[in-house]
């Protein structure tokens, strides 16, 4: 502090008088101290700071009885003094040095020391997935699919935070990620990393649900048919729905084996099959959705086509133990009766030598004297739903009736008659066109010889 006075002179008559004026005191302030400090932290100049590029970081202030501060970088005044004690900037490079200066309210001042700021890289990250990539942001997936996430960094990673739809699911030091439960909606997975020295980066992936809300519905008009015949036609009864474009593949598998796109099958909502079945078949239509150019798939409900067993068909010459296939000798204009049989049968049908006798009915017989040489006798049994099948052949051979002339040693009255004497001795006398195993005379209606 000084004190200021001014002396006034006076000169006359050779004489020089003095005399003083008022004294004004000059009071010198003592200027506040200087302190600078990085904020959130127990960092004070002089310093050096490790930051992350880009990072937000303040820097604040302080000096004992300071009304106003003006902060430096690299000893270039950021602005001009205010009451604002603090510096907040995420533009910062390497060799960076920060003070500040603090003013008291007669604007007395002093520089704080300085921190030197250093700045590392923050990693380079990428986040991939093993749902389909449908852009470098976006992945399409399926409903049911387990999805990994996998992060590769150019700079060594502390900790992994995976958020899902906004919400954090796991922090961990490995570098993949399978949400469990499983993905089941449109939603978004983020990845927050961060390196030991404290700089983070993150990266999103968009996940889109290729999700088909109905695999739709078939229907046939008729679940059992024959061995050899060909499946009618399926019909839809409900169509498949999606966020997608909807196609539709047909298949079928058998009892034991996996299903496989079925003979015939196209693009379509419907199916007619065009191949016969010997067994019983499984059908279903698989629908498509293929949206962000990811196909997923459904099923629709299965439709069994059983296919019948039809009856074992054999067939017999009534009263004898002859049985198809077989030859049968008969005589001319004899009486025939062919029994058929078969296990569950229903209804049968003959036929003479290919060609159907009537229509199939409840019959099992067929007697008929009509038969000749070479014919042919089958029979065709149903079971109840009208499968069939066909018998072995009974081949027909007839042989002649003989030719006989029965004459007698009585007068010939005609060709036909004789007539005879009391007491006579009649000799009867049989003649044949061919050889005759057993003759039998009858005399009135009885057999004597």
């Amino acid at each position: 502090t000084t004190f200021f006075v001014r002396k006034a002179y006076s000169t006359f008559g050779g004489k020089r008088c003095e005399e003083f004026s008022n004294i004004i005191e000059v009071k010198v302030g003592t200027p506040p101290i200087s302190t600078l400090q990085v904020q959130g932290t127990a960092i004070s100049a002089p310093a050096t700071i490790t930051l992350c590029a880009g990072e937000d970081v303040t820097f604040t202030a302080a000096g004992g009885g300071a009304a106003e501060f003006l902060f430096y970088l690299d000893d270039n005044p950021l602005g001009v003094k205010s009451g604002s004690s603090t510096l907040s900037t995420s533009t910062l490079i390497t060799g960076n040095r920060i003070k500040v200066e603090s003013f008291d309210a007669i604007g007395c001042s002093s520089f704080s020391d300085e921190i030197v700021v250093q700045i590392v890289d923050n990693p380079i990250i990428s986040l991939t997935s093993t749902a389909f990539a449908s852009s470098a942001s976006s992945s399409t997936f399926c409903e049911g699919d387990a999805i990994t996430f996998n992060v590769t960094s150019t700079s060594a990673i502390a900790t992994y935070t995976f958020i899902v739809g906004g919400i954090p699911q796991s922090v961990t030091t490995t570098n993949t990620f399978t949400p469990a439960p499983l993905l089941s909606s449109t939603t978004s997975v983020s990845v927050r990393v961060e390196t030991a020295a404290g700089c983070t980066a993150t990266q999103t992936l968009d996940m889109f649900l290729n999700e088909i809300t109905s695999s739709g519905n078939i229907g046939q008009a008729s679940a059992t048919i024959c061995a050899g015949e060909t499946p009618p036609a399926f019909t839809n009864v409900a169509s498949a729905t999606g966020v997608g474009t909807i196609s539709y593949q047909w298949q079928s598998r058998t009892f034991g084996t996996s299903f496989l796109d079925a003979s015939g099958a196209s693009n379509s909502e419907v199916y007619t099959p065009t191949s016969a079945i010997n067994t019983t078949t499984f059908f279903v239509r698989k629908a498509y959705s293929t949206f962000g150019g990811k196909r997923c798939e459904e099923f629709s409900n299965i439709i069994e086509v059983k296919v019948g067993t039809p009856p074992i068909s054999t067939l017999q010459v009534q009263g004898t133990a002859i049985s198809a296939p077989a030859t049968i000798t008969l005589c001319a204009g004899e009486d025939v009766t062919f029994t058929a049989a078969g296990g569950g049968a229903a209804e049968f049908l003959f036929y003479l030598d290919d060609n159907p006798l009537g229509v199939k009915s409840g019959s099992s017989t067929l007697s008929t004297s009509t038969l000749i040489t070479g014919n042919r006798i089958k029979v065709e049994s149903f079971d109840a739903i009208g499968c069939s099948s066909f018998s072995d052949e009974i081949v027909v051979q007839i042989v002649d009736n003989p030719i006989i002339s029965l004459t007698s040693t009585a007068f010939a009255s005609s060709a036909s008659s004789s007539t005879f004497c009391e007491g006579d001795a009649i000799t009867f006398n049989v003649t044949s066109t061919s050889a005759i195993a057993t003759y039998t005379f009858i005399v009135g209606s009885s057999a004597v010889s």
